[in-house]
């Protein structure tokens, strides 16, 4: 198991090396990674959701070559429990049996939260920062099932 990122940008590299590999594509929504991990990556908001985004098109583009690849929504996760984790892992053929299922729900509504304090800001600095995400990322966030128009989605 490694949930480093920039694998992402090896799955074909990897599947050389290790020709029995499996992948399972944990996706996540881009403003609660962009609000999540700011603090430590030195880059704005809109550069966060844009490399997270960059990542998933690359997957994408390398899915077709992967033998043994499958995808979740962190969102579904949480919501479903292990359920759903142990299905994308069968499809992978990895067989597990599970002994967590207490997930920490409502994670992304903090950063969800962090994002609409700051678009309301009165501090001009913060909300011109924020101007122009909805129409800059919208269509490419709904490709992932995501979007910053309805955070809920």
């Amino acid at each position: 198991l490694e949930k480093n990122p920039s694998n992402i940008l090896k799955t074909r590299y990897l599947q050389k090396l290790f020709p029995n590999s499996a992948f399972l594509m944990v996706y996540r929504h881009p403003l609660a990674v962009a609000y999540a991990t700011r603090k430590w990556t030195g880059m704005s908001v809109s550069g966060i959701i844009d490399h997270t985004l960059r990542l998933y098109e690359i997957y994408g583009n390398d899915k077709p070559m992967l033998k043994k690849s499958t995808e979740i929504r962190y969102e579904d996760l949480i919501h479903d429990g292990l359920s759903g984790l142990v299905e994308k892992l069968e499809q992978l053929g990895i067989k597990i049996t599970p002994n967590y299922s207490n997930f920490k729900k409502g994670v992304n509504d903090k950063y969800f939260d962090m994002y609409l304090r700051d678009k309301k800001s009165w501090l001009r600095s913060i909300r011109e920062r924020l101007w122009g995400l909805e129409e800059k990322f919208e269509v490419r966030l709904n490709k992932y099932g995501y979007s910053i128009l309805d955070l809920e989605k």
